[in-house]
């Protein structure tokens, strides 16, 4: 009977219905699958006997055969290659060297912390102290960080947004780079701050790498060592935003460390606290520069929160010698007297 298998095949049929598919057992007893289906039912309705119907009845045609791990030398020279690529392609620098050609005393402005977007910021000063820096003769500039406020919620309480005038990001680094393109040529290069980083650490993003791409000057990460070269003279610089060591008490403590932790250069000129400092003392057989930039945001909450402390607008200028080993630091509120003052130097020298 085509419905049911022969009785000496019967026992061994149900058996093979638990391992082979319904084409292999038709290929296999020479039936059609119909058949096979007929003779399964009658085994387990008639028979009582256990039946099945073996492996899932899925045939892949083109299915990716693993080919296994690939030699481990082969991945680690890749992994080596791929780092050594990264390294040529990544902005930033901890060294830079700049070499001035003009043998004339020059000036370096040292500006951060406007965090612009916030209200509470001198929008009105800034725009006339870049105005002033604008184009003058020797003088320098270097980004200090913290050029827009950048708040994130999930990074500072939600109540930040509030006091926003700009809440946009995009729009805040745009009105960062309206001004920075006032002293475009002059920027030795832009320092990374705080509010600066937290797109890094969020999204991965640069901004202040694309604003020096912008300004075509140096992107400096969170610090660098700078080797400013002018007539006879080489003077090294360490700039950061921050650093280990800060202290409130004394503005000048972690400039200290730095420069016994990083190379003693001749100067070290931080940001961050909102205040401006110009200072030198001698350090062994040199003399040692220590600078603080100031910051447009003077109504900070949490300056103000945790000592009544005010933002303190001020470009604080360093002047250069190409004759001699000789560093004047000018405090950020003396920004017109500095500027005058490199005026009548390159004048002298120029006589």
């Amino acid at each position: 009977m085509a419905g049911r298998p022969p009785d000496d095949l019967a026992q061994q049929f149900a058996q093979d219905t638990l391992t082979l598919t319904t084409h292999e057992l038709a290929h296999e007893y020479g039936i059609a699958e119909s058949t096979v289906r007929d003779w399964r039912l009658f085994c387990k309705r008639s028979l009582d006997l256990e039946v099945g119907y073996g492996r899932p009845q899925m045939h892949f045609l083109d299915k990716k055969e693993d080919p296994g791990p690939m030699d481990d030398e082969d991945v680690w020279a890749l992994m080596a290659r791929m780092s050594a690529h990264r390294d040529i392609e990544r902005k930033a620098q901890d060294h830079l060297t700049v070499a001035l050609d003009e043998p004339l005393p020059h000036g370096i402005a040292l500006t951060g912390d406007w965090h612009i977007g916030v209200e509470g910021v001198l929008y009105d000063e800034m725009d006339q102290d870049f105005n002033a820096l604008a184009g003058l003769p020797g003088l320098l500039a270097l980004g200090m960080g913290d050029y827009a406020h950048n708040p994130k919620a999930r990074m500072r309480p939600g109540s930040s947004l509030y006091r926003m005038i700009v809440p946009d990001p995009d729009q805040q680094y745009r009105m960062a780079m309206h001004q920075t393109r006032k002293l475009e040529g002059q920027w030795i290069g832009l320092v990374k701050g705080c509010h600066d980083d937290w797109d890094s650490q969020l999204a991965g993003f640069e901004r202040v790498e694309a604003m020096c791409r912008s300004l075509d000057t140096a992107y400096l990460g969170h610090g660098a060592t700078i080797t400013v070269r002018l007539g006879d003279q080489e003077y090294t610089i360490l700039a950061r935003h921050k650093y280990k060591y800060e202290s409130s008490i004394n503005l000048t403590n972690a400039q200290r460390r730095g420069w016994e932790q990083i190379g003693q250069p001749d100067a070290v000129v931080f940001a961050h606290l909102h205040h401006t400092v110009s200072h030198k003392e001698p350090r062994g057989s040199q003399d040692v520069v220590y600078m603080r930039s100031g910051s447009y945001f003077k109504w900070d909450e949490f300056g103000m929160k945790i000592g009544h402390h005010q933002g303190q607008r001020g470009v604080p200028i360093l002047i250069l010698y190409p004759d001699k080993h000789r560093m004047v630091p000018f405090y950020g509120a003396d920004m017109e007297e500095a500027l005058r003052f490199l005026e009548t130097e390159r004048q002298y020298y120029r006589r």
